[in-house]
């Protein structure tokens, strides 16, 4: 869990671009053999320049027998579970505290490591063929360390102060991230952030404590979230 807590903000940010690859289609599975796990897709990201092994398959049963008898094969293989009985799926999804219970049998997200690998575990409930999807990212636990700012490669560049720095890429998107240190005007750092790079942005939604942007220069169209409450922003570009 201390592991966890630590990399807290790069786990979710792989766990949301996983969840979202899930319902786009494309994302990635390990899965133990007595369960007789259907195929359905297989391809690799890079994250912070490392790749990311990916599988997508079907499952029969529920979510939680399915959590269950993966949590056990991966254990005696020696595999440790960092978030321990923590769901980060109703954190991703921002579920209500009441609603976490009902969501939990619909959707799991956990984070396991073994030396110097990691692995993400997703569960997708499909209820109305009694199935579940199964996903899971295998990469080096060294893809945890942030990218310095200049590191990337991106139509929209972090600030050189920027913390937490993670880019995710993959044939058909593009995803970056980062944090900001200290407390700012999120919303108008922002705005002036994009200005300075020639982006013109447009407010799409506003929600406490969040903002929904498109930003755009020249062909080159971006959607931006700004976590005002937080200092974080996610960045996404699909190809």
């Amino acid at each position: 869990m201390n592991h966890f807590l630590r990399f807290k903000w790069f786990y979710l940010t792989l766990g949301f671009w996983c969840l979202l690859s899930t319902f786009s289609g494309w994302a990635l599975i390990y899965s133990p053999f007595h369960l007789n796990p259907k195929p359905l897709s297989e391809f690799a990201v890079q994250v912070n320049g490392m790749t990311a092994r990916n599988r997508l398959r079907f499952l029969s049963g529920s979510v939680r027998d399915s959590l269950d008898s993966i949590t056990d094969d991966w254990k005696n293989e020696g595999w440790v579970c960092s978030t321990g009985s923590l769901n980060l799926a109703p954190i991703l999804l921002n579920a209500p505290a009441d609603f976490t219970d009902s969501l939990s049998s619909l959707a799991q997200l956990r984070i396991f490591k073994r030396k110097g690998e990691l692995r993400l575990l997703g569960l997708l409930a499909v209820p109305a063929e009694g199935k579940t999807f199964l996903w899971t990212v295998e990469i080096n636990q060294a893809t945890a360390l942030s990218f310095k700012p200049t590191e990337i490669v991106f139509p929209l560049v972090p600030p050189t102060e920027a913390v937490n720095v993670f880019w995710v890429k993959s044939a058909r998107a593009e995803f970056l991230s980062w944090s900001m240190p200290g407390r700012k005007a999120s919303t108008k750092y922002f705005e002036n952030h994009c200005a300075s790079q020639g982006f013109i942005e447009r407010l799409l939604s506003h929600q406490t404590g969040e903002d929904l942007f498109l930003i755009q220069k020249g062909s080159t169209k971006l959607t931006a979230i700004a976590q005002n409450d937080k200092n974080n922003y996610a960045v996404f570009l699909t190809h």
